[in-house]
């Protein structure tokens, strides 16, 4: 018995399409996703360091469209990466036990905005800091075009008390989310 190669070409075709038709009808639920972005070196002046800043991410989709996208890492005065801050910022920071810095986008504010975030963030005893003079030396980093954070918004969030609690982001409509 000779089956054509016609027949099983149509045949695997139908399965693709089958398959993706399954897997879209499946993309209408808002969804999370997480990842790293990776700033590798760095300079500030004179000086250059080849650490790497390890930005986790965090994003929350509606069906296919990014609704609310933060990148974040907890921060060090010990980081050659804490040179970026100006003098201010690092006055403002001067008494906190956790430092997180974080570049965040929103799609529609009016759904899921910049001020949910730091509203939940400060659940956790997080206070928003802007970051000027940080956010200036991120912008010019070789990796940030890569990564088109030319939109994102960056601010620092400072805890001064000891807190055990995981930070836990709930959104309207999403499972609850905890960053690490």
């Amino acid at each position: 018995m000779k089956v054509s190669v016609d027949r099983i070409w149509t045949s695997t075709l139908l399965c693709v399409l089958l398959t993706l038709v399954g897997s879209c009808s499946t993309m209408t639920k808002n969804t999370y996703m997480t990842g790293e972005v990776v700033l590798v070196g760095g300079q500030y002046q004179d000086k250059t360091w080849d650490e790497s800043l390890v930005l986790k991410r965090s994003s929350w989709f509606k069906e296919l469209t990014m609704y609310f996208d933060v990148l974040y890492a907890h921060i060090d005065k010990e980081s050659p990466f804490y040179r970026w801050f100006s003098e201010d910022e690092k006055l403002s920071l001067e008494e906190c036990v956790d430092i997180i810095i974080t570049s965040s986008y929103a799609f529609r504010p009016r759904d899921i905005s910049k001020s949910m975030f730091k509203l939940e963030m400060a659940k956790y005893g997080y206070e928003a800091f802007a970051l000027n003079g940080f956010e200036r030396n991120l912008r010019m980093h070789p990796d940030f075009a890569r990564y088109q954070m030319g939109v994102y918004s960056t601010h620092a969030f400072c805890r001064r008390g000891m807190s055990s609690k995981k930070i836990a982001i709930q959104f309207p409509g999403f499972k609850e989310v905890h960053l690490d």
